[in-house]
């Protein structure tokens, strides 16, 4: 019915819809959920809810899976520091987060280490929150941290996830065991003397399985993104103490207190609640070797495919450590081959069907497969082959 019969809505709208090898990125839609996830989705789609009773039940699911005392839905890891933030600031005092962003006569002080400092303090800024930064741009002792904590502190962030540098990219934050700076247990335990409590970004950080939960429950507030674990680009949640994670529930947009906190704006509706419940489900019971494994035969194809092309130079990143497992870089010589990397990006791209494929610098091609349905793996090979002979 309507203007969409017979067409795709891409089609419709006069926009490309392409096979995705750059990953889990928010520019590109963020995740395909699985079929298990979507069918869900839509069971619920078909029925109503008490959405206090849904958030609820699905917070408790949530951290019985993660092994924390409490957890709760949100539109997103942005949505949840910035949640995050307001908990630590306003708690559930109904004045005060009725007040926020004017977080005047309150505890309104986040500090961060500065060579954490990227773009997502901006998500507690937004609640209001002034960052202080600790250390300098190399490093931050102990001593330091602790020094920086004074009456106005409201809390500490703690930048957490792997980010690009893992991948030899540049300028993201650095892994967690940085030597340079306080781990996440040193942050917690100073956070935990002093009585600041420690909001983690613990976006990606989704495994191994082992790995995941230790981060839920090292910080007192800890957000995930939903999209990397098949969930959809706008969800994730924050898990946590029961009490911060009540301060969080009181900012929703749902209030669980007088007054519309600072969360109204980041609603959910309940098929992307439910996917959360499933896609976690799904993560915590999979069969992960076998889901890796899938992903080393996919990019293994690809870089059969390219691997022998004069001036190209292809390498597999091999990992069982990462939730996005293996990934192919492939070095080019301009010269040989008369383009560069954004030349073949840009003819990827272009192509039909359209492929995304990342390109960091004018010399590489990076390529992920853990975002690939069906045999995609062989429509990549096939064109990239064609590209970089063409």
């Amino acid at each position: 019915m309507g203007t969409f019969d017979n067409v795709t809505v891409y089609e419709k709208l006069g926009v490309r819809g392409s096979i995705n090898a750059i990953g889990t990125g928010t520019m590109v839609g963020g995740s395909g959920p699985p079929e298990f996830v979507r069918e869900k989705m839509e069971e619920v789609s078909t029925s109503f809810v008490d959405m206090p009773q849904l958030m609820a039940r699905s917070g408790e699911f949530v951290a019985d899976l993660v092994g924390t005392e409490a957890a709760f839905i949100t539109s997103g890891g942005a949505a949840a520091l910035t949640m995050s933030a307001a908990a630590c600031m306003a708690g559930t005092d109904s004045d005060k987060l009725a007040r926020l962003p004017d977080t005047t006569g309150m505890k309104n002080e986040i500090l961060v280490f500065k060579k954490h400092i990227k773009s997502y303090d901006r998500c507690l800024a937004a609640a209001g929150a002034k960052i202080i930064e600790v250390g300098d741009d190399s490093s931050c002792s102990i001593n330091q941290l602790e020094s920086a904590i004074g009456p106005k502190t409201a809390a500490i962030y703690y930048a957490h996830p792997l980010y690009g540098d893992a991948l030899g990219f540049s300028g993201w934050a650095p892994p967690p065991g940085d030597s340079a700076l306080p781990t996440l247990d040193e942050t917690h335990s100073v956070g935990s003397n002093c009585g600041v409590p420690v909001i983690v970004d613990g976006a990606s950080d989704i495994y191994p399985l082992d790995h995941f939960r230790k981060v839920a429950q090292t910080g007192d507030l800890v957000c995930f993104g939903g999209k990397y674990y098949g969930a959809p680009n706008a969800s994730g949640f924050v898990a946590g103490q029961k009490d911060l994670i009540e301060a969080v529930a009181a900012q929703s947009f749902i209030p669980t207190s007088e007054g519309i906190g600072i969360g109204r704006s980041m609603k959910s509706d309940r098929q992307q609640i439910v996917a959360v419940v499933v896609a976690l489900d799904g993560w915590f019971t999979m069969d992960h070797k076998k889901r890796i494994a899938e992903y080393d035969r996919r990019i293994s194809t690809i870089e059969q495919a390219a691997r022998g092309v004069p001036g190209v130079e292809t390498d597999i990143y091999w990992s069982n450590d990462t939730f996005h497992g293996s990934f192919l870089t492939i070095k080019l010589d301009a010269g040989t081959l008369q383009k560069d990397a954004k030349q073949i990006k840009t003819e990827m791209y272009e192509g039909d069907p359209s492929i995304l494929i990342a390109t960091p610098d004018t010399e590489t091609l990076l390529i992920w497969a853990y975002t690939l349905y069906g045999d995609e793996d062989r429509i990549i090979a096939d064109r990239l082959n064609a590209v970089l002979r063409s």
